[in-house]
């Protein structure tokens, strides 16, 4: 049936299922009870570079400007929820320390071996608030896929990194 010629009845309850389609996706981005690990990315010493950190990413990524590359503190993802390889690659992950409520946005430039998170030190740092984390060489986080908030505005027109 064209959408068109749908009732009034119809369109409601095809938009009902199309936002419950849409809300189960984005609860499916999300994960608890994650290892996260830290590591040495410093990308902070080495200008945001993501070719010289060597990391899977800077295939797509190193050509994006400093600005989007220095917005977040990065990580490596390789958790049980959400894309892989490329399509995760530059997607944002708000990540809370279960033990503190303490969290931090990081971005995504690597992958890693095990299924946890490999945080920069620097955003590991930022929520093992109670040095927990340290002493056990790991947290236990939760993370969820959030917006980057990459848009950019360019004169009438907005476009997104």
């Amino acid at each position: 049936m064209a959408v068109g010629k749908m009732t009034g009845g119809r369109v409601l309850l095809l938009l009902a299922a199309l936002l419950c389609a849409a809300a189960a996706v984005a609860a499916a981005q999300k994960a608890s009870d994650v290892n996260a690990f830290w590591s040495d990315y410093h990308p902070d010493k080495i200008n945001w570079d993501l070719n010289a950190a060597h990391v899977l990413c800077a295939m797509w990524d190193a050509d994006k400007p400093l600005t989007w590359r220095s917005k977040y503190e990065w990580t490596a993802f390789c958790g049980t929820v959400g894309p892989v390889g490329q399509a995760a690659c530059g997607q944002c992950l708000n990540v809370t320390n279960t033990a503190t409520g303490e969290s931090v946005t990081v971005r995504i430039v690597d992958e890693c071996g095990n299924p946890a998170l490999d945080l920069d030190y620097t955003a590991f740092s930022k929520i093992d608030t109670d040095g927990q984390g340290d002493r056990n060489g790991h947290l236990t986080v939760d993370y969820e896929f959030v917006d980057c908030g990459d848009d950019i505005v360019t004169d009438d027109s907005i476009t997104s990194m």
